[in-house]
């Protein structure tokens, strides 16, 4: 009977066997075959082994194929199936069976007896990429396969492992999803949603997120480079200028020269001027000079003449001397006399109808010669001048 066995270090492998509780915890198992080469099941705790070499053993011992130490004598013994016996008569719980006892079997670290990687990869391992999982060989890992594994990263396999938060998978990397401010107008983005990447439409300018309207003279703001210069519709004049046809001008002002801005002849007469008569003194009209005009107001009168049976007009004629001589004055007709404002004017006055039916005098009528005529009595009137300018006197009223 072989005594309890404690291994602390075989073959770089931490080995412990019975009564090392609280050692490293063994793979689940059912049988030998579920542990692989070099373990066997042990009932209750995993798959376990004792020895790596026979040297492992006692002296009297050996290694057999499931990692078990025999007694010499065993060897050989209870292993063809690569399941673990236990002898009947060792009340030690010694283990029995060999490395070369009996036909291979699937777990018993070498591929033979028509073994191949389909039937068991435990012994004969899978072809490149792929490796031994349960009964079958599956593929390695690898990117593209739909599952973040082996030592895949986002970095590494952005398609299996997805990427952080603002970020998507393009061409193998992650990449910046487009956002407002990354300098491209993508992703949906137009100038009202974000104008910065994007661009605003002709005459507009991205500000604040926003397109507004570039700066134009008639926007009703003095801004963009505007002055009351190129804009003083937006910027306005200085004082005593105003803003027209797009130009600041000087306003109406008494002095300008030109009648305007509701200037008149009472309140700028140096602009405006004054009437016959007056002259621009001082801002004001004053009255300069003074004048009687005289006025012929008698009518013609048409007649009937019983000598000859026939009509005929009576042409007014009046006849003025203001002490220059006779004047002759149709129907109409005037004439204009100096006078001295606040005086008197005196003149002498004979109405007449030149008629060639009536006439008993002779009337001159220049530039054609002597008409009859009948006349009124000559007579003198004086007249005051009380107005400057033009003072109107109706004569043969």
């Amino acid at each position: 009977m072989f005594p309890t066995l404690r291994w602390t270090h075989v073959a770089s492998v931490i080995l412990c066997i019975a009564g090392c509780e609280g050692g490293v915890s063994l793979p689940p198992c059912n049988d030998d075959i579920d542990c692989g080469a070099g373990r066997y099941c042990a009932p209750g705790r995993g798959c376990d082994f004792e020895c790596v070499v026979d040297v492992d053993c006692t002296a009297l011992g050996t290694c057999d194929a499931r990692g078990r130490c025999r007694p010499a004598e065993d060897a050989g013994i209870g292993a063809t199936d690569g399941g673990t016996s236990h002898d009947a008569g060792d009340e030690d719980g010694g283990v029995v069976g060999g490395p070369d006892a009996g036909p291979a079997s699937c777990g018993d670290g070498a591929c033979n007896g028509g073994e191949n990687e389909s039937s068991c990869c435990r012994d004969c391992g899978c072809a490149s990429g792929y490796s031994c999982m349960g009964s079958g060989c599956v593929p390695d890992p690898s990117c593209g396969d739909g599952a973040c594994n082996g030592e895949e990263s986002p970095a590494s396999c952005c398609r299996d492992c997805g990427c952080a938060s603002g970020y998507s998978c393009s061409g193998g990397a992650c990449v910046r999803d487009p956002y407002c401010g990354d300098g491209a107008c993508n992703g949906g983005e137009s100038p009202a949603s974000c104008c910065g990447d994007c661009g605003c439409a002709s005459g507009y300018s991205c500000s604040g997120g926003t397109c507004v309207r570039d700066p134009y003279c008639g926007d009703g703001a003095c801004n963009g480079g505007e002055s009351a210069a190129s804009c003083c519709g937006d910027c306005g004049c200085a004082s005593g200028y105003s803003c027209s046809g797009g130009t600041c001008v000087r306003d109406a002002y008494c002095g300008d020269g030109v009648c305007n801005g509701g200037e008149s002849q009472a309140s700028c007469c140096g602009d405006c001027g004054c009437a016959s008569g007056y002259s621009c003194s001082g801002a004001s009209c004053v009255c300069s000079s003074s004048a009687v005009r005289l006025q012929n107001v008698m009518p013609d009168s048409n007649q009937y003449c019983f000598a000859t049976g026939t009509s005929y007009t009576q042409q007014s004629t009046a006849y003025i001397n203001a002490g220059s001589g006779w004047v002759y004055m149709p129907d109409g007709g005037w004439a204009d006399y100096s006078a001295a404002l606040g005086g008197t004017f005196t003149f002498q006055e004979q109405c007449c109808y030149i008629d060639g039916c009536l006439g008993n005098l002779s009337c001159p009528v220049p530039g054609a010669g002597n008409y009859p005529c009948i006349c009124a009595a000559t007579r003198t009137r004086t007249v005051s001048v009380a107005a400057c300018g033009v003072n109107f006197v109706s004569v043969c009223s």
